[in-house]
């Protein structure tokens, strides 16, 4: 399927405007080098794809990334291969880089550099992958294509039928349409004994329930400031937000101050915000 790929920039086809940058696959006008290293560096073409050795948390042991910018350039230390046979572009962009399909290869055909994990093509080259024909590859890569296009980095639009009809969504910042409440209050001051406390201990995960261990501001005998709360208002455990606890306040009281009292603000509702 693929072939090593080691073309250069020999008759300097390509200027420092095609650089590419691997872990993007985005032109970055170059990284400084010297003119006479032009000619040195390797041709990446649309479809080549680029060994990337950097590990994380999702990639364990580095990730090739498919160029579908345009031909340009890209350093010599970084490993490239040419497929040769026909794919579809779009597919593979998605495919090739997915780390449940390519750790049990690239457990078998890296190894550890200086700064990060090189490809071993020799060893690579006796891996093998469960590849879809190529109208599955269409279908599939025109699927991730569209979605794609639906989510972008500053602004997601998705559709789904409601209950009347399409309705559009839109990424927004938190602290536009939510606010966080400031009103800490002092609850030695004794106007507040009767009210109830709550905390993210007394919250059930993910159900938005209390448990029966909600005491009074007086029997928690309280010595620190507490947030004042109201019927309507949400409190969300800020300590470990893993854990879900959250409650949409049926009372007036105290809100420990290991939680957040939040408010929907320029028309987000308190039932949709609990619902998020």
């Amino acid at each position: 399927m693929y072939v090593v790929n080691n073309e250069r920039n020999v008759n300097c086809e390509l200027g420092y405007d095609r650089t590419l940058s691997i872990a993007t696959m985005t032109f970055n006008g170059g990284n400084g080098a010297a003119d006479d290293s032009l000619s040195n560096y390797k041709v990446i073409r649309v479809g080549d794809i680029a060994f990337e050795g950097h590990t994380n948390k999702v990639h364990a042991y580095g990730r090739f990334v498919l160029n579908d910018a345009g031909d340009g350039l890209m350093s010599p230390r970084f490993s490239c291969l040419r497929p040769i046979v026909e794919q579809r572009y779009s597919f593979w962009k998605y495919y090739i880089p997915r780390e449940e399909s390519m750790r049990p290869i690239l457990v078998n055909a890296t190894k550890n550099g200086t700064m990060m994990n090189e490809l071993v093509p020799d060893d690579l080259m006796h891996e093998s992958i469960l590849v879809p024909c190529l109208a599955e590859q269409e279908v599939i890569g025109n699927s991730f294509s569209q979605l794609d296009h639906v989510i972008t980095l500053h602004q997601r639009k998705c559709q789904y039928r409601g209950l009347y009809g399409y309705l559009s969504w839109e990424q927004r910042k938190w602290s536009e349409y939510v606010s966080i409440s400031t009103d800490m209050v002092d609850p030695r001051s004794g106007n507040y004994d009767t009210l109830p406390h709550v905390g993210p201990g007394n919250m059930e995960s993910f159900t938005g329930r209390l448990y029966d261990n909600v005491n009074t501001v007086k029997d928690d005998a309280l010595i620190s400031g507490k947030f004042h709360f109201n019927p309507g208002d949400i409190i969300y455990g800020k300590i470990n937000p893993q854990l879900g606890k959250y409650t949409y306040a049926q009372f007036e009281g105290l809100a420990s101050a290991d939680a957040y009292v939040l408010n929907g603000k320029n028309g987000l509702t308190q039932e949709f915000l609990f619902g998020m």
